[in-house]
């Protein structure tokens, strides 16, 4: 037999004490590990999505994505970039090496971004992939009244739960837009 084994078997008490004692450690320390039902994970992406209204992919391609692309390229810890061109958008994945300060990957990515000669008319927006951007909670909610509806949730609903501690942010979706359409009479002239 080892020594460990004939010292436990000598000084049984002893043992028992010092695996109790562990055990009761461990049950511990178990009860005081922060636990979260979504805990917040940094994914090392970059989401780039650029739109150049009324551009085929073709030109999307060359005039957006390849610059876009190029900003990229000197970026530090830089994994992979891939780019889909479509009839008047571009969307731009770049993904880095876990560990990577997304932070300061994000801010050299926008001096640069903002330092190319990009269309006038083209649109940039740059994100991060985060877990916690996703939503938790979705609420649907309906009725007979549209423009009740639309009022109640826009005026009551949305600032109570804004108000709600840990809310990030409310958005709402669908619902009509009210359009005025202004019909010109060329022979009504003033």
């Amino acid at each position: 037999m080892t020594r460990l084994a004939r010292l436990s078997l000598r000084y049984r008490t002893v043992t028992l004490l010092i695996v109790a004692m562990l055990i009761g450690a461990g049950a511990y320390s178990v009860g005081q590990l922060n636990q979260e039902l979504f805990p917040s994970i940094e994914i090392p992406n970059l989401v780039v999505t650029a739109s150049l209204p009324g551009a085929g992919p073709n030109a999307v391609a060359e005039d957006l994505a390849v610059p876009l692309e190029g900003a990229f390229l000197s970026t530090s810890g830089l994994e992979h970039v891939q780019s889909t061109s479509l009839e008047g958008a571009t969307i731009l994945s770049a993904s880095y090496e876990f560990g990577t300060d997304m932070d300061a990957v994000l801010t050299e990515v926008r001096e640069k971004v903002a330092a190319l000669p990009l269309p006038d008319d083209s649109e940039v927006q740059i994100q991060r992939i985060s877990l916690d951007a996703f939503p938790v909670y979705s609420l649907a909610v309906s009725g007979s009244d549209e423009a009740a509806l639309e009022d109640y949730v826009s005026s009551t609903l949305i600032p109570a739960i804004d108000r709600l501690p840990q809310v990030a942010d409310v958005r709402v979706a669908g619902g009509s837009n009210l359009v005025i359409s202004v019909v010109v009479d060329p022979e009504r002239r003033i």
